[in-house]
């Protein structure tokens, strides 16, 4: 009987152990996105509309990332960016150009995104979560509808209790 409970304790502990370690990797990964914007500049410019973006499926994520590992931005197709997002319909009238951009967020319910934009193309992607415990950041790619290529891309995350 001990030596049955032993097992399972160790097969726990491996477990665990294992799902630690991609964590730890996942948040290496997201931190080598994140880009914070210049000590001596704190204008993010105007929220883009939640109409204008969507976060990344998930089935979709890594051959996302696959497409972002050389670019912090990527012009899409209508039909690209549709097959990453799924069925999705722009609730405002633009001639905005899709883009895969990259962001740090999280999978947990509590977490979201703000994006902004300036008018000389810089967007801000600012990842967020509500938790009383570590939520670690992961990559979160989105397209985003936006009148002009981006510029300069800034990304972060933060928790908040």
């Amino acid at each position: 009987m001990w030596s049955a409970t032993l097992i399972v304790v160790s097969l726990m502990v491996s477990c665990r152990s294992a799902v630690d370690s991609v964590t730890a990797e996942k948040t290496r990964q997201a931190r080598e996105w994140i880009r914070f914007w210049p000590e001596h500049s704190i204008d993010w410019g105007p929220t883009l509309d939640d109409s204008r973006w969507h976060i990344v499926l998930d089935a979709r994520e890594s051959f996302a990332e696959t497409m972002l590992q050389t670019a912090s931005a990527v012009p899409l197709t209508e039909r690209q960016a549709f097959e990453l997002v799924g069925e999705f319909s722009l609730r405002v009238r633009t001639n905005a150009k899709p883009f895969l951009i990259r962001a740090v967020g999280s999978h947990v319910e509590t977490a979201g995104f703000d994006l902004h934009t300036k008018s000389n193309g810089d967007v801000t992607v600012i990842g967020m979560a509500l938790s009383h415990h570590d939520i670690p950041p992961e990559r979160r790619p989105i397209i985003a509808w936006l009148d002009q290529p981006p510029h300069e891309l800034y990304l972060w995350f933060s928790v908040a209790e």
